[in-house]
């Protein structure tokens, strides 16, 4: 026998998909469904003088297997006509005797054990000078299995790297015995014609579809391709400069995708999700790598097959100029004109596809943005941000446009960043939104542009408060976003403002800062957080309550206090902090007597105290030997000289002023509401 020379620059083999079904040869089955041993071949291993076949050449990997089955070990018949093509047998699984191979003259295979019949056995019926047989594990890879072949009339030859090839198969019988220096061996065998591959595949070359890499005006851009899984060649195979680049390994799974007809030198990338690529140039040299440097003229894009699965029969191929900016897709353009109030933009979110490679690009949103954002003149603190939704969403934006470079990166919102803020924003911004988990597809967002120097009335809503939310989803400032709530009269005005459709009740009274809320008193949500729902109560203070005592459904009566609870101040800045505006004149003329005082006060010590503005102290010791800080002596006469206790005294009268006006302001407060709500 003499070795068959496989051609250096593009030897091509292929398989077909069909291992995983039980396989008929000649009208009859190859294995069964059963997974118990099967029983050795009676065939007796030929005698005769051994004869070691030439080294064999790589061979191909298969598709993935089913969930192994023990093969016959008997009954095969293979001639030229091989069909199915490849042909590849279930899982032949034995267990070693103590039969050691140099025994059998098999010392050249191992020096392992082998078994006292063969694995498995197969008839040729006729001589075939294109067969090569390969051992396979059951992800479809190389089994990596030593064993020996008996051929018909007396001789062996040794696998060599888990295959055998040669061009001068004789008619008769084969045996194929495992050897091992473990306990065991398995392997599927796959008997292909490597010429008839050759053909098929460059038959399914040409049908490829031819893509025009040429400039546009979004980057990157996707082509989907659709091929035959069952059709693939060996990377092995293809090109020494593919080797030296990495595509190396013995029986690596390769298929053509697409003809790339390349308009422009450049750097792409070229690639498809879940197999890696390599481009086959026009004149025979590999790029692999996540750059291909690509000149003008027509290439074959070739994807890395999965081993330990099936190959998929659709493929999206991205194109992406490296050397270009990144180009969005088309959508509409929303004027900036003027900033003095915010502007809204709504749309609905859209399933979430798959975005670009390159360094700086979003995830989880659609391909084209949801709008463009344009500026033509220069704004200053300007900020992006989505209103609140019952879905989660995130914001991306990129821009300026006009001012990016290849290496500009968008900014990419996340579940607890939903906004972006610019401190100048001018030109155009693509922005995109979508939805982390891609859950809510067509649900409403709205996107909110403003000036953050610009105040925001606090009972700004944005968007329509929808009906049959959630307890969750009432939360007031979820629909309020500039709502701080900061004194009795912002709760006034929620309270009589806020649509019916966000308060709650409780289903059982509860206890809360020393008083009772009723069942039947209208509450605002302020959080919510597992089984604890945390409320506003119509005066500002807050309840929590187990979820399970809240409710959203209106109670037959509404019920509320008669008086108010109105929070004590005994410090003077505690009392300034909660006075309203009635307040301002008594407020107003303390300041400016405190003032006075202070004035007088820093004057006289400024003048008198002999340590101001130096970094010690004095002290005065009398004769007694009684010490006193001089500092301290100044400062009491100033205290006395500029009208400390007058000071001290409207402090006190003006903290009596002030609850005074704050039990009328609750008492009015809890009036307004009470009507609000018909009591």
């Amino acid at each position: 026998m003499r070795r068959t020379a496989l051609p250096l620059s593009l030897l091509l083999s292929v398989s077909t998909l069909g291992a995983c079904h039980l396989i008929k040869v000649n009208g009859k089955p190859l294995g069964g469904a059963s997974t118990s041993s099967p029983k050795p071949a009676t065939t007796s291993a030929p005698q005769g003088a051994a004869q070691q076949a030439p080294a064999a050449a790589p061979a191909a990997t298969a598709s993935a297997p089913a969930a192994p089955v023990y093969a016959s070990t008997s009954g095969i018949r293979v001639n030229s006509t091989l069909a199915p093509h490849p042909l590849v047998t279930e899982m032949v699984k034995v267990r070693m005797d103590d039969v050691r191979a140099d025994e059998r003259g098999w010392r050249k295979c191992s020096s392992g054990f082998t078994t006292e019949q063969p694995a498995i056995t197969w008839e040729l019926t006729e001589d075939m000078t294109d067969l090569k047989i390969t051992l396979e594990n059951q992800d479809g890879g190389l089994a990596h299995a030593n064993a020996a072949l008996v051929l018909p009339g007396g001789g062996f030859v040794c696998a060599d790297k888990s295959m055998f090839y040669f061009n001068d198969w004789k008619k008769g019988s084969y045996a194929l015995f495992f050897t091992s220096i473990s306990i065991g061996a398995s392997a599927r065998l796959r008997f292909e014609s490597p010429q008839r591959s050759q053909r098929e595949v460059f038959a399914e070359l040409s049908k490829t579809r031819t893509i025009n890499v040429t400039p546009t005006d979004v980057t990157p851009r996707f082509e989907k391709v659709t091929i035959d899984p069952s059709i693939h060649a060996f990377g092995e195979n293809v090109n020494v400069s593919c080797k030296s680049r990495g595509l190396s390994s013995v029986g690596e799974r390769i298929a053509p995708l697409a003809r790339l007809k390349v308009s422009k030198e450049s750097n792409y990338h070229i690639g498809v999700r879940g197999a890696s690529t390599f481009v086959l140039t026009e004149d025979n040299l590999c790029s692999m790598g996540r750059e291909k440097h690509l000149s003008p003229g027509t290439h074959t894009l070739w994807a890395i097959l999965p081993r330990d699965r099936a190959a998929a029969s659709s493929y999206e191929i991205e194109i992406d100029d490296l050397n270009r900016t990144f180009k969005p897709g088309e959508a509409k353009t929303h004027e900036v004109v003027s900033l003095d109030k915010p502007m809204v933009i709504t749309g609905k979110v859209r399933p979430s596809e798959r975005w670009g490679s390159r360094d700086g690009l979003c995830r989880g949103a659609a391909r084209a943005p949801d709008a463009y954002i344009h500026a033509g003149d220069l704004f200053e603190s300007v900020r992006l941000s989505l209103l609140w939704s019952t879905h989660r969403q995130q914001l991306h934006v990129f821009g300026p446009i006009e001012t990016a470079k290849t290496y500009s990166r968008a900014e990419c919102g996340g579940p607890r960043h939903e906004s972006h803020t610019f401190k100048l924003f001018e030109g155009t911004y693509a922005v995109w939104v979508g939805s982390p988990e891609n859950t809510k597809p067509g649900s409403d967002y709205h996107l909110l542009v403003r000036n953050t120097s610009k105040p925001v009335p606090p009972m700004t809503t944005f968007a329509k408060i929808g009906d049959g939310l959630s307890i969750e989803h009432r939360r007031v400032f979820n629909h309020y976003p500039f709502f701080e709530g900061k004194n009795i009269n912002a709760w006034e005005t929620m309270f009589t403002q806020a649509p019916e459709r966000l308060f709650v009740f409780l289903r059982k009274s509860v206890k809360s800062n020393k008083s009772e809320v009723k069942v039947g008193e209208p509450l605002l949500v302020s959080s919510g957080y597992g089984d604890t729902i945390r409320m506003i109560r119509f005066d500002g203070s807050s309840v929590s309550a187990n979820k399970q005592l809240v409710t959203t459904k209106w109670p037959s009566k509404i019920v509320m206090p008669t008086k108010p609870h109105t929070p004590e101040e005994r410090s003077l800045s505690g009392a300034l902090g909660a006075a309203g505006p009635e307040d301002k004149k008594q407020i107003d003329a303390y300041i400016k007597a405190d003032k006075k005082y202070e004035d007088c006060s820093y004057k006289y010590m400024k003048k008198n105290d002999p340590t101001w503005g130096k970094g010690h102290e004095v002290y005065r010791i009398s004769r007694n030997g009684k010490v006193r800080n001089v500092g301290d002596q100044v400062a009491d006469r100033a205290y006395n000289k500029c009208g400390g206790k007058r000071i001290e005294k409207m402090a006190d009268a003006l903290i009596k002023k002030l609850a005074k006006t704050r039990a009328q302001r609750y008492q009015r407060q809890l009036t307004a509401v009470r009507k609000r709500f018909g009591i």
